[in-house]
C-alpha cells in the first residue's frame, strides 16, 4: 500500500477516469459546433481542478475523494479532447489539415515521452536508483 491504499485500488480507480473519458467523449460527442469553446474550457477546467484536488486527496488518504478527483480528471479529458482535436485541425491553413491532424497524436506521445523521462530523473534524484524499496518509496511519497 501507499498512503494506506492499496495497489489494486489504485488499478480500479484508474480504470474508473479511464472510463468517465470514454462516457463523457460518446455524451458529448453530439454537442452543437458553437459551443466547442465553451466545451473545451469546461474540460480543461475539470481536468485542472481534478489535478488541484489530488494535492489534498491523496495525502488524507479519502478513497471517495481521490476517486472524485479522478473522474474529474478523465472526464475532463472526455468532454475536451475530441473538441480540441478538431479546432486544431480547423485552425492549419488550407492543405496543411492532414498534417495538422497527424501532429495531434505525434504530440500527445511526444508528451508522453517527456513526463516519462522527467519522471524517470524525478525518480532516480530521489534515490530508486539504488533499487526500488519500501523505505525509497516511502521517501519519495
Amino acid at each position: 500500500t501507499l498512503h494506506g491504499i492499496p495497489i489494486l485500488t489504485t488499478g480500479y480507480i484508474i480504470a474508473a477516469e479511464s472510463i468517465a473519458w470514454s462516457i463523457l467523449s460518446i455524451l458529448i460527442a453530439n454537442a452543437p459546433l458553437e459551443r466547442e469553446r465553451l466545451i473545451i474550457v469546461v474540460g480543461a477546467l475539470m481536468i485542472a481542478s481534478g489535478l488541484a484536488s489530488f494535492a489534498y486527496a491523496i495525502p488524507a488518504g479519502s478513497i471517495p475523494l481521490i476517486l472524485l478527483c479522478a473522474l474529474l480528471q478523465g472526464g475532463g479529458f472526455g468532454v475536451c479532447w475530441p473538441f480540441l482535436t478538431r479546432v486544431i485541425v480547423a485552425s492549419a491553413r488550407d492543405g496543411e489539415q492532414t498534417i495538422a491532424s497527424a501532429a495531434v497524436p505525434t504530440m500527445q506521445r511526444i508528451g508522453y515521452a517527456v513526463g516519462a523521462a522527467l519522471a524517470g530523473i524525478v525518480a532516480n534524484a530521489s534515490g530508486f536508483s539504488q533499487g526500488l524499496n519500501r523505505d525509497a518509496a516511502a521517501g519519495v511519497a
